[in-house]
């Protein structure tokens, strides 16, 4: 063999043994099994992301004060958000069974989302004299609003939600869908479909409503109801119902007409009201009539003083002929 063909020999003068691995050969291997474990650890991170999300949300949620936060994440991505389940306080005042949260990657880290999509929420509150409760929620309720929100408001779509309310008069139910949502100016508007059951009557039809740092204002067009109170029962209920809320100052405006009003089961006619109130009076302005006996009669009542004792101011108008038929 050649003198410059000799073998490589070690420090010792021997040739490496076969089989053992180099420095450069070594490190190769090293690294190979660093990405291995970084690759398992980002698979079983993926694996179980929903189930970390699931408790971190259930952490977040206590820390901010939430009675018995209960959900489930079923997905997580880069854009949307998926949990089930979702439910707050031991009497489960507020619940819905899907939450869906569309938000963009770089906007996460700054608390702000796109939308968010509810199914099947429920909310059951009391309705009393002293105020509306939600139960074991309200000190928590009472935090969020201290805090002044959690940032710009998303769009909100409601896919079915039913309202529970318990009141003087009775238990009333809600149903309603339809979305929430911001405008440049910061005000928040709601579009919805409404459904009212109650033991006074039935209303269905759209709620349109605006909401500022000012107040509130809010128009209800009812397309088919009823009202039965008390033996006076108004049957094919259509009409409009307007409040403005501003600055502590309420204003209502309503306009409603029936076309068939009964009394004890005897029928007497059609009906229409028109009620205004604004601050310390209200005025009531209504007729019923029977076109085909070809009489109307028209009451007119106004309330002033209020809340105290009201002085009141009452008419009585009853025309035969031509009247009754515009009713």
């Amino acid at each position: 063999m050649p003198a410059d063909r000799q073998p490589s020999a070690d420090s010792t003068g021997r040739g490496a043994p076969p089989g053992r691995p180099d420095g450069a050969r070594r490190t190769r291997r090293a690294a190979f099994l660093l990405l291995v474990l970084v690759a398992a650890a980002v698979a079983a991170a993926l694996a179980f992301r929903t189930e970390i999300a699931t408790a971190a949300a259930r952490v977040v949620l206590a820390r901010m004060g939430a009675p018995a936060p209960a959900l489930t994440v079923e997905r997580l991505g880069l854009h949307e958000a998926v949990a089930s389940g979702f439910r707050l306080g031991q009497e489960g005042r507020l619940s819905a069974d899907r939450i869906a949260v569309r938000y963009a990657p770089r906007d996460v880290l700054a608390g702000r989302v796109e939308e968010v999509t509810v199914e099947n929420l429920r909310v059951a509150l009391d309705a009393t004299a002293s105020g509306v409760s939600f139960g074991d929620l309200d000190p928590f309720l009472r935090g969020l609003e201290s805090k002044g929100g959690a940032g710009p408001m998303p769009r909100i779509v409601v896919r079915g939600a039913a309202v529970d309310v318990r009141s003087p008069v009775g238990d009333v139910r809600i149903a309603t869908k339809g979305t929430l949502a911001p405008d440049p100016q910061g005000r928040l508007s709601a579009n919805l479909d409404v459904d009212v059951q109650a033991p006074f009557g039935t209303a269905a039809g759209t709620l349109g409503a605006m909401i500022d740092e000012a107040g509130v204002s809010a128009h209800l067009a009812i397309a088919r109801g009823n009202l039965d109170l008390r033996g006076a029962e108004l049957g094919g209920l259509q009409g409009t119902v307007d409040l403005r809320r501003r600055d502590s100052k309420v204003t209502f405006v309503a306009d409603l007409r029936g076309s068939r009003l009964a009394f004890d089961g005897t029928e007497v006619g059609a009906a229409a009201v028109r009620a205004d109130y604004a601050g310390e009076a209200v005025t009531l302005d209504g007729s019923l009539g029977d076109a085909a006996r070809g009489v109307s009669l028209r009451v007119y009542a106004r309330a002033a003083d209020l809340p105290a004792v009201p002085a009141v101011d009452l008419a009585l108008e009853a025309r035969p002929g031509a009247e009754a038929a515009a009713l």
